[in-house]
């Protein structure tokens, strides 16, 4: 399944250069991660997310299937 980051997500910088949190308008769920896997997240990198941050975001609804 193709996915990209769901227009439906919020993310701000807490610490600079370090900590994001994703904010889910759909499900009203937060997610605290680090920059590397912000960075993946904004390059489309999916696939180099660990399997339970990808399942987290999923289910979250903070990734969408892209068309």
């Amino acid at each position: 399944m193709n996915l990209k980051l769901s227009y439906y997500a919020l993310v701000t910088e807490v610490v600079p250069d370090t900590t994001f949190i994703i904010y889910s308008t759909r499900s009203g769920r937060t997610l605290a991660i680090n920059k590397k896997y912000f960075d993946c997240l904004t390059k489309g990198e999916f696939d180099k997310l660990p399997e339970n941050l990808l399942t987290r975001l999923l289910g979250m609804e903070a990734l969408a299937p892209y068309e």
